[in-house]
């Protein structure tokens, strides 16, 4: 995207589903907007990349942050509080890539 900066494949975690994406338009500083966008699939299947074209727009369109996640699918290996931790966990690496681009994400939407 142009005068982006993007992060596509991010880790977060330790598990290989563990990797989100980051739009971020290439003028923000200071605070900005950011809309997280979580995959459906009931906890069992799904992509982020289900959500990339929703987060590219926010970026490109609408001068706010876009991020998708993927995380940990619910099996006999993984609780729901698992996939919450995997969650956070990557609001946490959002956040972290964001000031170090001069950016402050101080409103987040869950999409």
């Amino acid at each position: 995207m142009k005068n982006s900066k993007v992060f596509e494949n991010v880790s977060y975690g330790s598990h290989k589903r563990n990797v989100l994406d980051l739009y971020i338009p290439g003028d923000a500083k200071g605070e900005l907007g950011i809309v997280l966008c979580i995959h459906g699939g009931s906890w069992i299947s799904g992509d982020k990349s289900s959500y990339t074209e929703v987060a590219q727009h926010m970026c490109r369109d609408l001068s706010l942050g876009g991020a998708t996640v993927n995380y940990r699918y619910l099996s006999a290996d993984t609780t729901m509080h698992d996939i919450i931790d995997d969650i956070d966990a990557a609001v946490r690496k959002i956040k972290e890539l964001g000031e170090e681009n001069g950016v402050r994400f101080n409103r987040i939407i869950l999409g």
